[in-house]
């Protein structure tokens, strides 16, 4: 990564009173550090990387898909803001955990923790102590991050009343893409509503499945569902849910000719492992990551971004400790193990409302998390429409949709043509929701 002249730092904090240690980097801004906000990510699983976001996503260099090398990110967050990329919880990708203290993964334990590697992290860099400070992530990070927001809500009121903290963070908001909120809304039968109108069921077996969401839902499969289960299997087949009209990359056939070489022959870790799809679309699961897989989603292109992260020398040069696991995307032992509570984080929002600004964003091609159920649940929030659902353009094209709530303090977009990782594959309008958002400035 040439030409870097911004800082970038890579450590660990711990967590007081265990053994864990969370390994961060951080991207400092490239504009202002002095005064510009912090923005905290996390990815989702539970149990994926935060490397993900810095290195496909929205770091200062990324890799695209089918590409070979990282090249400057025109869209990178740190443009305007410092970006902190938190591996959490403990044991995902470079983050570990010795001895005995990670036996139970859960919402709560996964919220204290980021707490203390919030404070961790910014204890030091005491310059940004006083920036405008945002908590983001996507996927199941929509649990994560308003419990994480919710929990330093209460230590600054806490802070506030008893005045014995080294520093109160200055918290402005959080966002949110493409996450798992709640599972009444993000659930298979969401899944069945965006496969029949992206034009993937038929009629017949979309009606079925409708009325009959459990057909999917259960392993084995009823024998009354067979059927329409197999339909369902079949036309899914092939189709890259979490981009539903991105390339699904398979095979090393399928990704070109550079890439038919040995070297790059085991590029993908899909193909023949991919087992039958139903079974992993349970509304317990939440999303569709197939654990079976070290939850490498089928279709998703990945390989390069393991060897460059299981390099030694960009170990060394990231300061990862011995102790530290050799990286993988996510860990399939925590999202196995993960303790999924019934309730989602509606009512963060709910208790939040009014003390901090909301973003959530979408990408509509996304069928993991689809748009169909967010924007139900939003619906039902029942919150004051301030300006509503309007296009918003970038370079002259629909970039997307997007809506105000609440006075103002909530905002709805969607990322026209996204899929599940929405600054990966529409960097430029998601890039614009959110820093339109962070300088609380209205689309037109």
């Amino acid at each position: 990564m040439p030409n870097i002249g911004f800082g970038l730092y890579s450590g660990y904090v711990g967590v007081p009173g265990s053994n864990k240690q969370l390994h961060y980097i951080a991207a400092q801004s490239q504009n202002n550090p002095a005064t510009d906000p912090v923005i905290v990510w996390f990815n989702g699983g539970p149990g994926c990387s935060s490397m993900l976001g810095f290195l496909q996503e929205h770091g200062p260099y990324s890799l695209a898909d089918g590409a070979l090398n990282f090249t400057q990110n025109d869209f990178s967050w740190n443009k305007q803001a410092t970006v902190i990329y938190i591996e959490s919880p403990a044991g995902v990708g470079f983050s570990y955990c010795p001895g005995d203290d990670c036996k139970v993964y859960n919402d709560n334990s996964t919220a204290d923790d980021n707490l203390q590697a919030v404070l961790g992290v910014l204890g030091k860099f005491p310059e940004l102590q006083k920036n405008p400070l945002y908590i983001s992530g996507e996927s199941y990070a929509g649990i994560y991050v308003p419990m994480l927001v919710d929990r330093i809500d209460q230590y600054i009121t806490n802070c506030t009343a008893n005045k014995s903290c080294a520093f109160i963070p200055n918290l402005k908001g959080m966002m949110v893409g493409n996450g798992v909120t709640d599972p009444r809304y993000d659930n298979p039968s969401q899944l069945v509503e965006m496969a029949f109108w992206y034009g993937i069921l038929e009629t017949k077996t979309y009606e079925f499945l409708r009325q009959n969401v459990y057909c999917i839902e259960q392993d084995p499969t009823p024998a009354e569902c067979q059927p329409y289960a197999n339909d369902f299997a079949n036309s899914m087949a092939n189709i890259n849910i979490y981009d539903a009209f991105g390339v699904c990359y398979q095979t090393p056939q399928q990704l070109g000719p550079i890439l038919q070489t040995s070297k790059f022959s085991g590029l993908l870790r899909t193909g023949n492992e991919i087992k039958p799809f139903k079974k992993y679309y349970t509304a317990k699961e939440l999303t569709p990551f197939l654990s079976n897989l070290k939850l490498i989603p089928p279709c998703v292109y990945a390989k390069p971004v393991l060897d460059y992260l299981g390099n030694s020398s960009v170990r060394a040069q990231l300061n990862i400790v011995a102790a530290s696991n050799k990286w993988d995307l996510c860990n399939d032992t925590i999202n196995n193990n993960y303790q999924r509570p019934a309730n989602g984080s509606i009512e963060i929002y709910e208790r939040l409302r009014n003390k901090y600004r909301m973003l959530k964003y979408s990408g509509d091609t996304d069928m993991a998390v689809p748009t169909y159920g967010t924007r139900d649940w939003i619906d039902n929030l029942n919150w004051t429409i301030t300006k509503p659902w309007k296009q918003f353009f970038v370079n002259g094209q629909v970039g997307g949709y997007v809506e105000y709530r609440d006075g103002g303090n909530f905002t709805f977009a969607t990322i026209h043509g996204a899929g599940h990782m929405a600054p990966q594959w529409r960097p430029e309008p998601t890039y614009q929701v959110v820093f339109n958002f962070i300088n609380n400035k209205m689309f037109n």
